[in-house]
């Protein structure tokens, strides 16, 4: 092969490693052993959108950069390149290596496929439209809700008293998870702005005092898009714990990984400070209940 079109081969084939590693780091699942550092690369290069995925600038990166960089080369090197995969294909050994390689693509696209599918689906687990006799029906809790003392985002000390007059939405998430926390904050954040007349606020305990400390709240904060009266909230490990289990939040952390097991959880806490409903449904639920209190 000359020399010419073993260039333009061996560029198109570098430039399609680049390209798999920028995918392959936007979209590798992010088990329990995944590095902060990862994790804040991943959402600085892409943003991370309420499924855990990319956002839409981080969507239009992905896209559109292999799209100019392919452009241009083809633009520069097509003829060369065009050549040099015939000569490849004249050889046994080089028709197999190009099977392999599509064979891989394909593989790859469908991986991406199924993760963005998953997301979605768990995105818009229990959605529902709730008919008015389901939440006629809908248990009442009545307990006084307990308070609590944290650090929100901006530095500050926040407590549940400072929202005595209005309701409060209070769930429970941590930072490293990116499939059912990023889910249910959605939610939450969904069914307050379908209820703005409720004036309802929003307070997101930490799961994961241990690593969600107080210098990392501003970053989750922006990647759950937090608004105006939505807080993050963490504090020292024994205060965070302390609160989870006066609000009897089941949760199972593996101390070797960090990752933890918990159920989608929103209290619906009324005006005087009183749990009024514990939710696990999804948007709809959360909004006629929310036109209840």
């Amino acid at each position: 092969m000359p020399k010419r079109e073993a260039e333009a081969v061996a560029v198109f084939l570098g430039l399609t490693v680049i390209t798999v590693g920028w995918w392959v780091l936007a979209f590798w699942p992010t088990g329990a052993p995944t590095s902060e550092l990862l994790e804040r690369t991943r959402d600085v290069c892409f943003g991370t959108s309420a499924t855990g995925l990319p956002d839409t600038a981080g969507w239009l990166a992905l896209v559109l950069q292999p799209t100019i960089l392919f452009g241009l080369y083809f633009i520069i090197m097509g003829q060369a390149f065009e050549d040099g995969v015939r000569a490849v294909l004249e050889r046994r050994t080089g028709r197999v290596l190009v099977g392999v390689y599509v064979v891989l693509l394909f593989a790859g696209l469908s991986g991406v496929g199924a993760r963005v599918a998953n997301a979605s689906d768990l995105l818009s687990a229990g959605s529902t439209s709730v008919a008015a006799g389901a939440l006629d029906a809908y248990p009442q809790i009545d307990r006084v809700a307990p308070e609590f003392v944290l650090v929100d985002q901006f530095g500050e000390a926040l407590s549940l008293g400072r929202f005595r007059g209005r309701p409060v939405m209070v769930t429970f998430a941590f930072g490293h998870c990116k499939t059912v926390c990023p889910a249910v904050v959605h939610d939450v954040n969904a069914a307050r702005r379908r209820v703005p007349e409720s004036n309802a606020a929003v307070v997101v305990i930490s799961l994961d005092p241990w690593r969600d400390l107080p210098s990392r709240l501003t970053h989750m904060a922006e990647q759950w898009e937090l608004g105006e009266d939505s807080y993050a909230v963490s504090g020292p490990v024994a205060d965070v714990e302390a609160a989870l289990d006066a609000w009897q939040v089941p949760r199972a952390r593996d101390t070797n990984t960090g990752d933890i097991v918990h159920p989608r959880l929103v209290y619906l806490v009324d005006g005087e400070g009183v749990i009024a409903y514990a939710v696990t449904g999804g948007v709809d639920q959360m909004v006629g209940l929310l036109g209840r209190m």
